[in-house]
């Protein structure tokens, strides 16, 4: 008995030899390394035991079938991935738009370029010899930085997800051919993305390779920062105006000439640039300094007529003689003054009116009449000297 005999699976018939060493010894247990191993599993083929270390689906003697495993999970099929990384894939799901399968494949940029740059706004009017796109790091163009994806002035419009400008990202949330289970994707190791029809039907829908989405600018895998106004909102349109401020009007910095920067303002008299030449030596637009003139000609002075139509007089002729009293503090009206009247006078209402006329006649008469009286005795009395 050679030594596969060990293998109590091995028919004694299979592992009992007569004729010494010959080419069937040890041969039901002998695998494709030429060294028998009775610990290991035979099988019976053909209506021979064979045994051993085996030939593995991928043609590797001791392999176990991964080296030609597909991506499938199919010990032995072989399938491969493509280029954009898709099983059993025919490259078309990351074709660009120079018709070649790359990661990531080339975009058709806001300018309508293969492979450009420019995000967000164009002006790709047909009279222009070549698109001109917004260059949102100084905002200019104005007026193409000013418009959304819709081509409007102020209108904010923006890309959804799926590329669609002003859209609700609606045309690629749900692919069929990306959901799990569906039947063009029979392979349960390869759904979604993995998948030839989900992956061509993404880039149909979204411009995109697989799983990649456009941003508020357009751009596929972009972050939205590309497009930014000067509130930093991804096509918000705004730009800074010419005074620098933030979608600001030039108000700011407009001179009233209607230039910016210029400096000029309305002055006092609402004359611009004026410098207030208008104004005269009273502060007064337009006039001939007689506002503040007194009647002693002199700007400012305060000297005016009084009642009595004396320029910087006291209004005497309202009072007869001398200064008015302390208690009128300069007023013409009458005033309660104490005099040697009677009482019967004092209630009779003198100093007003024509009450005063009599009053003062008797007065002054008194005065006169004391005055003379008193001259009169100085001479009697020089007299008597000589």
């Amino acid at each position: 008995m050679d030594y596969c005999g060990r293998n109590g699976a091995i028919p004694y018939d299979f592992v009992c030899h007569t004729g010494g060493i010959d080419s069937t010894w040890n041969s039901t247990c002998t695998g494709c390394d030429g060294v028998p191993r009775p610990d290991l599993p035979v099988f019976l083929v053909n209506g021979q035991y064979k045994g051993g270390v085996q030939i593995d689906v991928c043609g590797i003697c001791g392999g176990d079938g991964a080296n030609c495993t597909g991506c499938d999970g199919v010990m032995g099929s072989n399938s491969k991935k493509d280029i954009c990384g898709v099983c059993k894939g025919s490259a078309l799901s990351c074709k660009g738009c120079d018709d070649l399968s790359t990661i990531p494949p080339k975009q058709l940029d806001a300018c309508a370029v293969c492979g450009g740059s420019n995000w967000g706004s164009c002006d790709k009017s047909p009279s222009l010899v070549t698109p001109v796109p917004c260059n949102y790091q100084t905002l200019s163009p104005r007026y193409i930085c000013e418009q959304g994806c819709d081509g409007n002035k102020g209108s904010g419009a923006k890309y959804d997800k799926c590329g669609v400008c002003k859209g609700d990202g609606s045309t690629c949330t749900d692919i069929p051919q990306c959901r799990v289970g569906a039947p063009e994707c029979p392979d349960a190791v390869n759904q979604g993305c993995a998948c030839k029809a989900c992956a061509e039907e993404w880039l149909a829908r979204t411009g995109c390779m697989c799983n990649v989405t456009q941003d508020a600018c357009g751009k596929c895998g972009g972050d939205g920062s590309e497009c930014l106004g000067c509130d930093n909102v991804p096509m918000s349109g705004k730009v800074k105006d010419l005074c620098g401020i933030c979608d600001g009007d030039n108000s700011q910095c407009l001179g009233c000439d209607g230039v910016i920067n210029s400096g000029k303002k309305f002055d006092l008299c609402n004359k611009c640039d004026g410098g207030n030449a208008d104004r005269d030596l009273c502060g007064v637009c337009g006039g001939d300094g007689s506002s503040c003139t007194g009647c002693d000609g002199l700007i400012h002075s305060g000297v005016a007529v009084d009642a009595c139509g004396v320029c910087g007089g006291t209004n005497r002729c309202k009072w007869r003689d001398g200064d008015p009293p302390a208690a009128s503090k300069g007023s013409t009206d009458a005033v309660s003054v104490t005099l040697l009247l009677s009482p019967a006078q004092r209630r009779a209402g003198y100093f007003t009116e024509d009450a005063d006329d009599e009053a003062f006649s008797g007065i002054v008469g008194a005065c006169v009449g004391l005055a003379m009286g008193l001259v009169l005795m100085l001479w009697v009395v020089m007299r008597e000297w000589e």
